[in-house]
């Protein structure tokens, strides 16, 4: 059976998807989530203003590139660790809704916006392709709009996800049977619960059943904490 990890342990599948985490301007991968930490950065530190970008002071010689991690917000779990699973489990950009209805840069599902109290009376529909989709309301003062401009609330958000799903598997009111894949870590089944929720978890062993795009989030997270 899985369990939590107590330190963050560095081994093959770590180091091969580890990624820089750096303030690069060109980068468009990283440039939401650099968004969201220089946001929280000013908001904790309210008398300190970002440096400007390079491209805007450009008598200055470039500086070498720093690695800037996130804090963790998963015990056990290192920085560095948490800042790489942050950066794949981002799919897409923050201003970004997909065909199935998920919103922002993490793709968060309507019915897991409505379980965090973000929108509310979501009910499932066809979408123009006939693929079914969930739609509901977004609770004042949010709504779709600013929930896509931000990248700041779009990270508070996913990471209320994810320590959620932290709790519930810690206290197992999220059940999984025993006879999960040997190789899988908690990083791993998380980004299982982010795209399938606890039943999708529990179904993980039927490989059938498992979607192209779920799988690919797993091959990509899991192994870095």
């Amino acid at each position: 059976m899985l369990k939590k990890p107590n330190i963050y342990l560095i081994g093959v599948d770590a180091l091969a998807t580890h990624r820089e985490f750096v303030f690069e301007q060109d980068n468009e991968e990283e440039d939401a989530i650099a968004s969201a930490v220089a946001e929280v950065e000013a908001m904790e530190n309210p008398g300190e203003v970002p440096p400007p970008p390079q491209s805007e002071i450009p008598s200055l010689p470039p500086e070498p590139l720093k690695e800037r991690f996130l804090q963790s917000e998963i015990e056990g779990v290192s920085d560095e660790a948490w800042t790489n699973f942050v950066l794949s489990m981002k799919t897409a950009l923050p201003n970004a809704v997909s065909a199935s209805g998920a919103f922002g840069m993490f793709e968060m599902r309507p019915r897991r916006l409505a379980d965090l109290g973000i929108t509310k009376n979501v009910v499932p529909v066809n979408s123009p392709t006939r693929r079914m989709m969930w739609i509901g309301e977004w609770v004042p003062p949010l709504t779709e709009e600013k929930f896509l401009k931000s990248p700041k609330i779009q990270y508070e958000t996913f990471v209320n996800s994810m320590k959620n799903y932290d709790a519930g598997m810690a206290d197992g009111s999220i059940k999984a049977p025993e006879y999960w894949p040997e190789e899988m870590t908690w990083s791993g089944a998380l980004a299982i619960l982010h795209k399938c929720g606890p039943s999708g978890l529990v179904t993980w062993a039927d490989e059938e059943r498992r979607l192209p795009a779920t799988l690919d989030l797993y091959y990509k997270t899991n192994g870095l904490f």
